[in-house]
């Protein structure tokens, strides 16, 4: 007797949203415009193309970083990740 599996192995993985792609840099920018050149969060995230809530999150970030170590100058202030952590990262990506 057989038993026959009706579920299939997936073989690569496309992904069906395009969340989370913004990179970096971009984000950091954005955040700088914010905090250091007074713009206003919904028309930095409309420039950037970025949801303000999303904007919001990693302003806050930022300025709690500013918070704790208030000489650190402009270019020093940078976001630790950005997007979706990998799954079953065991390793930081510098390790």
């Amino acid at each position: 007797m057989e038993l026959k599996t009706t579920h299939k192995t997936m073989r690569t993985y496309k992904r069906s949203t395009e969340r989370a792609d913004t990179p970096r840099n971009v984000m950091e920018r954005a955040c700088r415009a914010v905090i250091f050149e007074e713009k206003s969060v919904n028309a930095t995230s409309k420039q950037y193309d970025n949801a303000y809530k999303i904007l919001h999150r990693y302003i806050a970030k930022i300025k709690e970083k500013l918070d704790h170590n208030p000489n650190l100058k402009r270019a020093e202030l940078t976001l630790d990740s950005v997007g979706y952590i990998k799954d079953r990262q065991v390793y930081t990506n510098l390790e």
